[in-house]
């Protein structure tokens, strides 16, 4: 029984990330105003970095590669999903690319089952597709095919499968403290690579503003949005399957529709509340059917 509370606890801190990530949405768009893409990817980390640094800098072994590098391998693969899924925004609608991304849900799965033989539950499954056809009417994605800007979503959404079945994989061997110290250390020193060559040497548009307001959001998104956000990823993800953990990540976009209605001014149709509704149903079949198919057993 106490493994069972142990296991809903872990979901529920699971799913409070998705809060984090959905006020995320709004609070980015108004940081954007006065940072550039990459300059604020780099900015949430490197705080990140620092703040994770200065709270656990006595555990740390810095000068042992070899027990973080698993965080560096789930860093690059964050770092990838960051920059296919930005640069791809360029190309596609804010639908499109929010859509395809929530699709890794549907290679969670297969990739759970390459890299650990897993096969995953007849509830699990019917979860997912119940989630991606609610995603599909929240999201209000078109049908007119797939442009380049898809296309390259579509490697976001495969870092992001992959960063959840390996974050599942790493997290029952290495220790959590160097686990998530080696994401955060990976993805700000990519991104500032990146920042550099892209931004401020191939396009000239570097651009970082620091008001009250600004450096305000940029705490913000570093703070909870980051450093809060992947340390509860990273320690209680292992505490559910991969695939369970994808279904609750996708209700982000649940939380992102309902932030941008309230913080926007951004409209919500029907059509949107009834995607969100079918997304809240998918997780509550993923979730409880074991408890249902076990009552009515026993009964």
């Amino acid at each position: 029984m106490k493994n069972k509370i142990s296991h809903y606890k872990a979901e529920l801190l699971l799913l409070s990330i998705t809060v984090f990530w959905g006020i995320s949405f709004p609070f980015t768009k108004f940081a954007l105003e006065d940072f550039s893409p990459i300059a604020l990817v780099f900015l949430r980390f490197f705080i990140t970095v620092v703040v994770f640094f200065f709270i656990y800098y006595k555990k740390l072994q810095i000068r042992s590669f070899k027990e973080w590098r698993y965080g560096f391998i789930l860093g690059f693969l964050l770092f990838l999903g960051f920059i296919t899924q930005t640069t791809g925004m360029k190309y596609t609608t804010a639908s499109n690319s929010a859509f395809i991304t929530g699709t890794n849900v549907l290679l969670v799965p297969f990739a759970l089952f390459f890299i650990s033989g897993r096969k995953p539950k007849i509830q699990n499954l019917i979860g997912i597709i119940i989630v991606t056809t609610g995603l599909y009417y929240l999201t209000g994605i078109g049908v007119s095919g797939l442009n380049y800007g898809d296309f390259i979503t579509l490697f976001c959404t495969v870092s992001f499968a992959l960063h959840i079945v390996l974050l599942d994989k790493y997290s029952k061997i290495t220790d959590i403290i160097h686990l998530v110290f080696g994401q955060f250390l990976a993805m700000a020193a990519l991104s500032l690579v990146y920042m550099i060559v892209a931004e401020y040497f191939i396009y000239e548009n570097l651009k970082m503003n620091f008001t009250t307001s600004s450096s305000a959001l940029v705490l913000f998104l570093s703070l909870f949005g980051t450093l809060l956000v992947f340390f509860l990823m990273t320690k209680f993800q292992g505490m559910t399957n991969p695939i369970k953990a994808s279904i609750i990540y996708n209700m982000e976009q649940v939380f992102a529709t309902f932030f941008a209605f309230f913080l926007l001014d951004e409209r919500l149709t029907f059509i949107q509340i009834i995607g969100a509704l079918i997304m809240i149903t998918g997780l509550v079949v993923s979730e409880f059917s074991d408890l249902i198919f076990k009552r009515r057993k026993l009964n």
